[in-house]
């Protein structure tokens, strides 16, 4: 349920508000809408009003802004048509669809920070675990509990402004300042120790996933986890690294309550998690989040505005620091998603609550408006301004053979990514491959 509901309203907040950008542009230019549709035909619901009919298709995965004269052989040479308008004016319409993703995606994250969806991390030293942890601290004369108090001559208000100072600069080593309760500790620090400090995370439960493992075996949200199969626990992170490595598995776990002991037994739930290098491993999960050593930051009013910017323009880089990798191959094509991978991560942070849903739409709305910016032949709006400007240089519209040699080999190369990333989809992480290798095999045993 969380995956039909979370992919509807995903794709069809995005889809809208794209399509609503073109919309409101083509009509303010002029240009007759002839059809705005969300979703893709057959049709299950329209009302015509004035010259423009608005419906909803029961494909949910795209939507369409139909104009008059926007398919060059059908123009007639009328005002009101699309490729009849000055070049700026169909640039204008076309980069709408864009800015509308933009405009969601900034606003998304405005709501996420002004409602206090960033969780600042005290910038608490762990409890060394790893042996190179502890060998870190020693050489730092460090230990847990100790608070960054410096950092590059900043102060960080929290363990991520930490990192974000640190990484600013390629020059090392770094000057460090640690507080060890009424002692400071100045230290100079290389990037390979830098790699081995993380911030301190009680085991204590903030809250369990309604429906999952936790929930049902009685786990509740203030339980500290003491320990697992007998292994004591005193990180977060160690938690996580038993349950990870225990898929399908069933895990004694002692935990505080109220100042009395208890023991739950919990079995994990067996999941699919996608390596970088594409392949899929499986990994137990049963659905706990950790506590945050700090509190959550509401962003002011106008300060809210400046940060959202910068955030935004962070997703947009991730994303082309993605595609550009998987151009290279440095990163597996497998990593490549479609429609049932955005369902997947949809349901999942809907599930996970507002802020993170609110978190992964405007993902979504920054990352499409960005690739709709792409000249990718005629397919993309980014492929339409291109073709506009050329326009313009030659001081004469491309012949239609020409457009429809654009438009064919655009449609080819998107079909064929449509089908790398539905298989990607079907058979990595739906595993429909090995399912139906095990029915046959059941089927074989059975006669």
């Amino acid at each position: 349920m969380y995956i039909v509901i979370g992919m509807l309203l995903v794709l069809g907040v995005a889809v809208l508000v794209h399509e609503f950008g073109h919309f409101v542009i083509a009509r303010r230019n002029g240009v007759r809408v002839e059809e705005f549709c969300i979703g893709f035909p057959p049709r299950i619901f329209s009302v015509k009003k004035g010259e423009t009919l608005y419906s909803f298709g029961v494909i949910p995965l795209g939507g369409f802004v139909k104009m008059a004269g926007e398919d060059p052989e059908a123009v007639s040479g009328e005002s009101y048509e699309f490729f009849s308008k000055p070049i700026p004016a169909r640039i204008r319409i076309a980069l709408a669809g864009p800015a509308g993703n933009f405009v969601c995606a900034y606003i998304c994250i405005l709501i996420y920070l002004w409602t206090g969806g960033v969780k600042d991390t005290l910038p608490i030293l762990a409890t060394p675990i790893e042996p190179q942890v502890k060998i870190v601290y020693e050489q730092l004369g460090v230990t847990v509990g100790d608070r960054i108090a410096e950092v590059r001559g900043q102060k960080p208000r929290s363990f991520e402004e930490y990192l974000e100072i640190l990484f600013s600069s390629d020059s090392w080593p770094v000057s460090m300042v640690f507080q060890h309760g009424d002692t400071r500790i100045s230290v100079q620090m290389d990037s390979e120790e830098a790699r081995h400090l993380f911030p301190r995370v009680d085991p204590v439960v903030s809250r369990v996933v309604k429906g999952d493992p936790a929930d049902r075996s009685g786990l509740q949200a203030g339980d500290r986890i003491s320990d697992i199969n007998g292994r004591p626990i005193v990180e977060w992170s160690q938690l996580q690294k038993i349950i990870s490595s225990s898929p399908g598995e069933t895990l004694t776990v002692g935990i505080i309550r109220d100042g009395a002991r208890q023991t739950l037994s919990i079995m994990t739930n067996a999941q699919t998690q996608q390596k970088l290098s594409g392949e899929i491993e499986k990994v137990g999960r049963i659905g706990v989040m950790s506590p945050i050593v700090g509190t959550a930051r509401h962003f002011g009013f106008w300060e809210g505005f400046a940060f959202a910017g910068k955030e935004m323009v962070q997703e947009v880089e991730r994303f082309i620091y993605i595609l550009w990798h998987l151009i290279t191959g440095d990163l597996s094509l497998k990593l490549l998603g479609g429609p049932i991978g955005i369902a997947q991560a949809a349901g999942q942070t809907l599930k996970l609550g507002p802020h993170e849903f609110l978190n992964f739409l405007a993902t979504i709305n920054a990352n499409l408006g960005f690739v709709n910016l792409i000249p990718f032949f005629l397919i993309t709006d980014g492929g339409l301004i291109l073709l506009f400007c050329i326009e313009a240089v030659r001081r004469r519209k491309m012949s239609i053979k020409a457009l429809e040699r654009w438009h064919k080999l655009g449609w080819a190369m998107v079909l064929t990514l449509l089908v790398v990333a539905t298989y990607n989809d079907l058979v990595i992480r739906l595993e429909l491959g090995e399912k139906f290798y095990r029915g046959i095999n059941a089927l074989k045993q059975m006669f």
